[in-house]
């Protein structure tokens, strides 16, 4: 699977609120990707006060739908990084 190009891992920023870690699954889950592995950091130095990063191991249905999962993240406003 990795070598076929269908793990996909990323970092965002949500806000530090009720509901925002499901939100971000629900958007996965609207692009159809399969939530593998999540964290869930509040206390790294590196946030800003009300912030929080989601670390989360995604599979795909290869390069172009994890194109497309990074892209309805970035759409939806979330801050997204790929590891």
């Amino acid at each position: 699977m990795a070598a076929a190009g269908r793990y996909l891992s990323l970092r965002l920023r949500v806000p530090d609120r009720p509901g925002s870690l499901a939100g971000v699954l629900a958007a996965l889950a609207a692009v159809g990707a399969n939530v593998l592995e999540v964290e869930h950091e509040r206390t790294a130095t590196r946030l800003d006060i009300g912030e929080v990063e989601v670390f989360v191991v995604l599979e795909t249905r290869g390069p172009d739908h994890a194109t497309d999962v990074v892209a309805s993240l970035t759409q939806a406003g979330y801050a997204v990084t790929r590891e």
